[in-house]
């Protein structure tokens, strides 16, 4: 019984060390834009420790320039549409991300939430 209740122990333990990756996509929405509330899917890729990402919505296809993510800071990345520089951050809870798009004075900031698409098996 003490073998069994051991390995459950190091079990949990180990699942909840388990660092947390946002890699994925996720069902997006932008709100308030100029061009009306915005959906799309982002894309979030990882290798060797680099993050690199994406837009994909009806408004065409946008890469994410300078991302960085961390658990501690959330994301952080720009991207650029019809020239103007656009900053994202936010941060992720689950499969959960709730952040903001701004694209400085001209434009202003807009809420920006998404979850996390179920992988097809």
């Amino acid at each position: 019984m003490k073998k069994y209740i051991l390995i459950l122990f190091v079990a949990v333990v180990g699942y909840g060390c388990a660092s947390y990756s946002p890699v994925g996509n996720w069902d997006y929405l932008v709100s308030g834009t100029p061009n009306g509330d915005v959906p799309g899917t982002m894309v979030l890729e990882e290798m060797e420790g680099v993050y690199s990402g994406k837009f994909m919505s009806d408004m065409g296809d946008l890469v994410l320039e300078n991302l960085v993510y961390s658990e501690e800071e959330g994301l952080s990345a720009t991207f650029y549409y019809q020239g103007i520089e656009f900053a994202l951050t936010g941060a992720f809870m689950e499969e959960e991300f709730t952040g903001t798009v701004d694209g400085g004075p001209q434009v202003g900031a807009f809420p920006m939430t998404a979850k996390r698409v179920a992988e097809v098996k």
